[in-house]
């Protein structure tokens, strides 16, 4: 971590590629700016020799100004706001401009 706000869209992408590719055999750990300390993969898989290291959502800090008078919404609030309850929770996402995903948002309120 180098100082900067964690931001759940950042957590949940570093779980996903955790569990992508702890069960390879190719890798010994992994690490990435989101973790203190590198992750050993489980024991109950085999192990490598590499060590991966990942930035597993670059420039997330920047989402919100990527979208350059946009918006994200899963049709109730922003998507950066959005809670989920587990790793693999899913739900819909529109991205567009203001006036296009205000009409969508309209629609499930």
């Amino acid at each position: 971590m180098q100082g900067e706000v964690q931001k759940k869209l950042d957590v949940i992408s570093n779980e996903i590629l955790l569990e992508a590719n702890e069960w390879g055999g190719h890798l010994a750990a992994m690490a990435s700016e989101e973790m203190e300390h590198p992750y050993p993969i489980p024991h109950r898989y085999p192990k490598g020799e590499y060590l991966l290291l990942f930035d597993p959502l670059d420039g997330s800090s920047n989402i919100d100004e990527l979208l350059a008078g946009g918006a994200a919404t899963n049709g109730h609030q922003r998507i950066l706001d959005t809670q989920p309850a587990s790793l693999h929770e899913r739900g819909a996402v529109f991205l567009g401009s203001k006036n296009g995903v205000g009409r969508v948002t309209s629609y499930h309120a």
